[in-house]
């Protein structure tokens, strides 16, 4: 839970549901082209803590990309859509590459 600073004319909270984080991490990973979250039960984890959010992600990355290339461009991607779409700060984001892929036609 979030709220809002005072002023002369709000005094109210923001409030995010459970699920925006998530989200929001499963479509930063969407827009990096040659990157695919890995399917598993559990893609993504993340917790709160006082310097920020430390998330970790699981991807596979086409086999034609570099992966260092591709683990930053997520990195930078997440970080971005995190912190420009609610108030969180990112502590640490981890990339665990965990397979690579040879469709030719997701890059």
């Amino acid at each position: 839970m979030k709220k809002l600073p005072s002023n002369n004319h709000n005094d109210g909270q923001i409030i995010y549901g459970s699920s925006i984080l998530p989200n929001i991490i499963l479509y930063a990973i969407e827009e990096i082209d040659g990157a695919l979250v890995y399917p598993s039960k559990k893609p993504l984890n993340f917790i709160f803590e006082p310097e920020g959010l430390v998330i970790d992600v699981d991807v596979k990355i086409n086999y034609l990309c570099s992966v260092p290339d591709i683990a930053f461009k997520v990195q930078e991607s997440i970080r971005h859509n995190v912190e420009a779409m609610t108030e969180y700060k990112i502590a640490t984001i981890n990339v665990n590459v965990k397979d690579v892929f040879f469709d030719d036609t997701k890059i």
